[in-house]
């Protein structure tokens, strides 16, 4: 999905999106569409490879004669420390997710997101990346199973995190007997997040 919005006097503005996955160009209309005329300057996050970053070069080049500014991951930056050896590992938009994190939060901070993937991210108070993960969110997680398992019946990606409080005996439901897609990425990131907590409260 590309995803945009202006800033005006230091705040966000005139949000839009558009999913690009299938359909490039309608997404790619939509955004040139949102360009404003004035447009001087355009800062871009992008985690969807070469093509996607290759085509909005071009039309910006073409619309508003800007060049792009691409964010990179940085060891240090902004006051943060990264904590990947090779800092081009971590996806650039959890990278601004942190350092958002460490400048908005009054102290320690866990930057959880859930989309396509669910990220954990943690940066201490004094600006140090304590590391994260990623894990296939639910529409991933039920693609999996469908495509690598059968006999199972259709997987259906569940949009909410459920309390397991009965184990499935039955496959006649329709849809296969699992646990909420969403429950594995919400145990690990309990887990982590305990983990944090500890490191962040007694340096364990």
């Amino acid at each position: 999905r590309i995803k945009w919005a202006h800033v005006e006097d230091g705040r966000l503005s005139k949000p839009g999106s558009a999913v690009h996955r299938g359909a490039p160009e309608r997404a790619f209309a939509a955004l040139a569409a949102a360009l404003p005329r004035d447009l001087s300057r355009a800062l871009v996050s992008n985690v969807a490879g070469d093509d996607i970053a290759r085509r909005l070069t071009d039309l910006l080049a073409l619309r508003s004669r800007v060049v792009p500014e691409f964010v990179a991951v940085q060891k240090e930056q902004f006051g943060v420390k990264c904590a990947y050896a090779d800092p081009s590992r971590l996806g650039v938009d959890r990278w601004i997710a942190v350092l958002a994190a460490f400048h908005l939060a009054p102290g320690a901070a866990c930057v959880i997101d859930a989309g396509t993937a669910a990220t954990f991210d943690a940066v201490d108070s004094h600006g140090r990346h304590l590391g994260g993960l990623i894990m296939p969110g639910p529409q991933l997680l039920a693609a999996a199973l469908d495509r690598n398992t059968s006999n199972i019946g259709a997987t259906a990606a569940a949009g909410v995190c459920i309390r397991i409080t009965q184990l499935s005996n039955s496959k006649r439901s329709g849809h296969a007997p699992i646990c909420s897609t969403w429950n594995p990425a919400a145990l690990s990131i309990s887990c982590h997040w305990a983990t944090v907590w500890s490191r962040t409260l007694y340096g364990v």
